[in-house]
């Protein structure tokens, strides 16, 4: 089987996909990446290829701006230039790249979908009902889906339906990073969705500043691992009030600062280190906790190690991903605004109280029951076609 993998320009969208090509490959499948030219490095020095864009390279599946439909359009034009050089029999895209959804269409391919941890739309249920987790669900798959047809015309094709159960976004297959006690709609899910838990990856060879500053306090108590996410809205930022809490505290933190706008400057001393990048991996094996602003990637990883979180959500996934980690117990969630005294009180409750250890840990048991890369494998040879999805081939 020949797998083309198409994601987003973005560590937490590439990350996972060289993981489950790493698997693939191991599988006997034969795997190439259409992909932000930014990556074009970590997939080479993962032994594997990233098809151009086209003969003359230039800029696909950035994250910014991924619905504009231009956006989307030299998308397709980039999985189309791949599927001419590589032949493959199915992609794999992640959820906010829709250019291979339309691509796959025009080339008569199928195409899986890597979703996030929480499922963004609603659901339809007997009796005619439609059901969501968060209020913005039914906007978030209108809007999306208006995208979608709108890069769909530039290509000649007919709108899509915006029905839930047929619903473009999901693809031919869509594999939700979660499980089902974390995810609250599982049993009215569509039934083209799977739930695969994680699909965590790291790429990086070992990291000496990061791996010194670990060793470095040994008396200490574990660090936190910080992510800023993405701001949706000027001044929904945390960071400085975390700092104070921190400090007033005697809180240890390894800050990965890169989607933030505002980010502030390298840094490191004895109880801070602040960068652009700083893998969470090894971090999360000595941590005693996770804030971040309920993105899929620091989520995923506070839970598959049982970490409690502390959450400020601002928009995308995050006001979704966020509630279902409350109602699952696991989290604290705060307005991105909020002082330093909210935000002591807030990290004493979930590194000190037992009920979101306990519950986080729940949830790390909960996925250790889902091998994420495999599920993956396995949906794409079903996609494939029967010969090769059979191993005959």
């Amino acid at each position: 089987m020949r797998v083309l993998l198409c994601p987003i320009g973005s560590r937490g969208f590439v990350y996972p996909m060289i993981g489950i090509a790493r698997r693939l490959q191991n599988s006997g499948h034969e795997v190439a990446f259409a992909t932000s030219i930014d990556f074009e490095a970590v997939i080479a020095g993962a032994g594997m290829e990233r098809l151009p864009r086209a003969n003359t390279d230039g800029t696909s599946f950035q994250l910014n701006n991924w619905g504009h439909p231009l956006v989307v359009a030299i998308q397709v034009r980039h999985v189309q230039h791949a599927i001419e050089r590589f032949d493959p029999d199915v992609l794999l895209t992640s959820t906010l790249a829709l250019g291979p959804l339309i691509a796959g269409e025009i080339a008569d391919l199928p195409v899986a979908v890597l979703g996030l941890a929480t499922y963004l739309w609603p659901v339809a249920i007997p009796g005619g009902e439609r059901r969501a987790a968060d209020p913005q669900a039914e906007y978030r798959h209108r809007e999306m889906t208006a995208l979608y047809n709108a890069a769909r015309g530039l290509f000649g094709l007919s709108p899509s339906p915006a029905s839930l159960d047929a619903s473009p976004m999901l693809g031919s297959v869509y594999l939700l990073q979660s499980v089902p006690l974390l995810e609250p709609l599982t049993e009215h899910l569509p039934d083209r969705v799977r739930l695969v838990g994680s699909c965590l990856h790291e790429p990086e060879a070992p990291d000496a500043q990061l791996v010194e500053w670990l060793r470095s306090r040994s008396d200490a108590p574990a660090p936190l691992y910080v992510q800023h996410g993405s701001v949706f809205r000027a001044g929904d930022t945390f960071w400085s009030g975390l700092l104070a809490a921190c400090d007033e505290l005697g809180i240890r933190l390894a800050a990965s600062m890169e989607r933030h706008r505002g980010a502030p400057p390298d840094s490191c001393d004895a109880d801070r280190l602040v960068r652009g990048h700083v893998p969470q991996q090894p971090v999360l094996e000595q941590a005693r906790g996770v804030v971040c602003s309920a993105n899929t990637t620091a989520v995923l990883g506070a839970l598959t190690h049982g970490l409690p979180l502390l959450l400020f959500p601002t928009g995308g996934e995050q006001p979704a991903l966020s509630a279902r980690c409350l109602a699952a117990g696991a989290a604290t969630t705060l307005p991105a605004s909020s002082d330093a005294g909210d935000i002591r009180t807030a990290l004493n409750r979930a590194l000190e109280g037992t009920a979101q250890r306990q519950a986080a840990r729940r949830l790390q048991a909960a996925f250790a029951q889902f091998d994420g890369p495999d599920m993956v494998v396995t949906a794409l040879e079903e996609l494939a076609v029967p010969a090769v999805a059979s191993g005959v081939a």
